[in-house]
């Protein structure tokens, strides 16, 4: 009698490790992709944290954010790039100068300016892992914030844009 697997027997250990590599793979891909996500929420906050910290140092942005952040960022024109997530934008990220209240020749404030801040905006168009982000609590936070900085002639309160955080240690109110 011959010692030996019979083709059955063969065929049953193929088919089993067809089913577990079936099972595997897809979730070892979904792990990437959260992994990617976590990482881009990461880098988020850090460039957001460098923004206004260069802000507070310098008092003033930098030309471009690539002077400002060592985050990898698709750099757009100016003081404005995008987060990307799988080389996809999926948060554009703008340094935003202050903008000095107007007065007139009285010495009346007839326009209030602006703080300075940095702005945080979901890019546009449909991506799941974007979207994904974006669901993040911590990012989700982040693009609906609106703070205020001020109230008006009327006593309104005055907000930055949604999106916005306010650097060089203004008087706001989240």
């Amino acid at each position: 009698m011959k010692k030996g697997f019979t083709m059955i027997e063969l065929i049953f250990v193929i088919v089993i490790l067809g089913i577990l590599a079936a099972i595997a793979i897809p979730r070892l891909a979904a792990t990437r992709d959260d992994a990617e996500i976590s990482k881009a929420a990461t880098n988020l906050s850090t460039v957001v944290s460098d923004l206004t910290a260069y802000y507070t140092s310098k008092t003033n942005f930098g030309a471009s954010l690539a002077d400002m952040t060592n985050v990898a960022l698709n750099l757009g024109t100016g003081k404005t790039g995008a987060l990307q997530l799988k080389s996809k934008d999926c948060i554009t990220i703008s340094a935003v100068d202050a903008v000095a209240d107007t007065v007139d020749s009285k010495g009346t404030v007839t326009k209030k300016g602006t703080p300075a801040y940095v702005n945080l905006v979901k890019a546009s168009g449909a991506d799941p892992l974007c979207d994904q982000l974006t669901a993040v609590p911590s990012v989700a936070k982040m693009l609906s914030a609106e703070p205020v900085y001020g109230k008006d002639a009327a006593g309104k309160d005055l907000k930055l844009p949604k999106g916005s955080y306010p650097v060089g240690g203004s008087n706001v109110v989240y």
